[in-house]
Parts: C-alpha cells; sequence; structure tokens
C-alpha cells in the first residue's frame, strides 16, 4: 500500500489535508481528509473507502461524513 499526502494549508473550509491510500496496482483504497497538515497527525474529519471486486473494479463504496470509515457502521453504495 503507498500512501500519498497532499497539503491545503489553514482554511476554516478546506480540510488541511488529505491522505490517499493505494494498492500495489495503483487503485485508490482510502481517501482520508485530516485537520492537521503534519503527515500522521492531526483528526479525521471524514474518509471514503473503496473496495474492490475480483477483477479489479469497485463494489463497495463506505462514506463516513464525520470520522473514520467504520465498515460495520458507515453508509455504502455496493455495485454488483
Amino acid at each position: 500500500m503507498y500512501p500519498g499526502h497532499w497539503s491545503f494549508g489553514e482554511s476554516d473550509s478546506l480540510p488541511a489535508s488529505r491522505v490517499r491510500l493505494y494498492d500495489a496496482f495503483d487503485r485508490a483504497l482510502k481517501v482520508t481528509s485530516v485537520n492537521h497538515a503534519t503527515p500522521g497527525q492531526g483528526t479525521v474529519q471524514n474518509e471514503i473507502q473503496n473496495e474492490h471486486g475480483p477483477y479489479g473494479t469497485i463494489s463497495k463504496i463506505y462514506q463516513e461524513w464525520a470520522g473514520a470509515v467504520n465498515l460495520s457502521t458507515s453508509k455504502y453504495v455496493q455495485y454488483n
């Protein structure tokens, strides 16, 4: 898994940074917005997590508007 980090600076309307996590095939697994520009610090503001099917297509997208994704409780869209 390969993390990526982008910093957007200080703003009340935007997160301070977004962290993207990719798998070995360069598919996005997770996008996390945090309220601190330094990687590894701050609180998760919202998050999206993708699940991929056996052929590499997205099978589920989880989204949490206020915090980190919880696979048991977060809302999701499922593709068949």
